[in-house]
């Protein structure tokens, strides 16, 4: 018991002196200038190894953001691709369509004409009867007077 004692006794200043440290912040470098960081870390020193080490895992990071957004933007394409096809599927089928219904039209129009064409000759044969009927009517009705006692 007292060795378990002291164990947990040494634990519990060990974390007292670590809390009681001095903590330092540091600030993330700006890595938004690429030019400048390149001319630093083409030719760096000791004193910038580390900053330039720093640059370097900012870069590789960046690298995978972009990598990852590439692979995404991969996909989206693909997807478009896909429904472009399946739109182009559907824009032919709705073009046999629409053609197929234009035929139609076009063909119920000739037939419209020659019904129209049709009407228009019995319209005239009609008129030159009725011509004629009233030619004959007129005469029935001259002979008529010409035959009636006086």
């Amino acid at each position: 018991m007292k060795k378990l004692t002291k164990i947990c006794l040494c634990l519990l200043m060990a974390v007292i002196m670590v809390g009681n440290q001095s903590s330092t912040v540091i600030a993330d470098e700006d890595y938004s200038n690429s030019e400048y960081w390149l001319n630093r870390c083409t030719n760096y020193g000791k004193d910038d190894a580390s900053a330039c080490e720093a640059y370097k895992a900012y870069l590789e990071s960046q690298n995978a953001e972009m990598s990852q957004q590439i692979a995404a933007w991969k996909a989206q394409k693909a997807d478009m691709e896909a429904n472009i096809s399946k739109y182009a599927a559907k824009i032919s089928e709705y073009q046999t369509q629409i053609d197929t219904k234009q035929a139609e039209i076009t063909q119920k129009e000739a037939e419209i004409d020659a019904k129209q064409k049709e009407i228009d000759s019995k319209q005239a044969e009609i008129d030159q009867n009725q011509k004629t009927a009233d030619k004959l009517q007129d005469k029935v009705k001259t002979r008529m007077v010409l035959n009636q006692p006086t």
